[in-house]
């Protein structure tokens, strides 16, 4: 096995291998979303939360010694890689304790534990996942700050973090005319069906119907949207007939 001569090559080298991990779309994608709603952005969150305990992992293989206070490497990437697999179900609140023993023996490295060299390796591991942190913690202040209710639709579509922003934007009509229109503009599936369907019962045909059309074009292909959209068309030409 090759010694490390610079731990930074250990953090590199996890980061790229998180990277490839990406949540499963199923039950857990709801839950990903629901989650994005208080905490984003979450997928930034949870790949901190998978590279904090594989770049230990891997220090410690490099190192060929079980880095003081951690895991057993074998038990730690196992751990963390089952917890992987099932956030496509459980979500990523299965996946965010998982980085909780590399967390605590990053931190207790700042108070001497282990040799200089160990120390030095997870001081480093634990200093760049801090600074990872406070980028995600001011990025999703941001998010908080400037994201839309139809931001937050079009991006988690098709899961029930999706349903229950549709349901919000319903009790708010008419205020919420110019969300529908940005999810037409941008969405797609069952949530530009749904928009479509509400600006044909409340929107303005001179303003709306152009914007279904360009929509009706746009989605072609997707048989879900194309049946709202038409939906939407008619009932706009519809009104627009009436005297």
């Amino acid at each position: 096995m090759v010694r490390i001569t610079r731990p930074w090559a250990a953090i590199i080298l996890t980061l790229g291998m998180g990277a490839g991990a990406t949540p499963a779309r199923a039950c857990g994608q709801c839950s990903f979303a629901l989650v994005d709603r208080i905490v984003p952005p979450v997928h930034g969150w949870t790949l901190l939360a998978i590279s904090l305990p594989l770049s230990v992992v891997v220090a410690g293989l490099l190192l060929r010694r079980r880095l003081p206070g951690t895991m057993h490497p074998l038990l730690q990437a196992g751990l963390t890689g089952a917890a992987v697999v099932l956030s496509g179900v459980a979500g990523p609140l299965l996946v965010w304790p998982a980085a909780l023993p590399a967390m605590r023996a990053a931190w207790r490295a700042r108070r001497g534990d282990g040799n200089d060299r160990e120390r030095r390796v997870l001081m480093r591991i634990g200093t760049v996942h801090a600074v990872a942190a406070l980028a995600l913690l001011a990025t999703g202040v941001i998010v908080l700050l400037t994201r839309t209710r139809a931001d937050y639709i079009v991006q988690w579509g098709g899961t029930a973090g999706a349903s229950m922003g549709l349901r919000s934007l319903t009790k708010d009509e008419p205020a919420s005319l110019p969300d529908y229109r940005d999810i037409v503009m941008r969405g797609g599936g069952g949530e530009v069906a749904w928009a479509a369907r509400r600006l044909g019962a409340i929107g303005d045909p001179v303003t709306d119907g152009p914007l279904l059309e360009s929509a009706a074009a746009r989605l072609e292909d997707d048989a879900v949207a194309i049946e709202g959209v038409r939906a939407g068309r008619e009932s706009l030409r519809a009104r627009a007939a009436l005297p």
